[in-house]
């Protein structure tokens, strides 16, 4: 895969509404989190700025409820 298509890649499933086979949240901080589900590519990136990481993830959507979990008390920790 080239640099290109990986941006394009990552670009299409951060830009995909959640529903279906996509799985996804906004953080508090302005990341968008995507996970496709029939893909396992998971994605996170600044909307308008950047993609952040895109990757297969091992594990499938369990590993991708344990992440969702882990930031969401990464930000709760952060408010208080």
């Amino acid at each position: 895969m080239t640099v290109e298509q990986y941006k394009t890649k990552a670009l299409d499933l951060l830009q995909s509404d959640i529903g279906g086979d996509i799985d996804g949240f906004e953080t508090k901080n302005g990341k968008t989190v995507r996970y496709n589900k029939a893909t396992h590519d998971y994605a996170v990136g600044i909307e308008g700025t950047e993609i952040t990481t895109m990757f297969p993830l091992r594990g499938g959507t369990a590993r991708f409820n344990k992440l969702r979990d882990r930031d969401e008390k990464k930000e709760e920790g952060a408010n208080e």
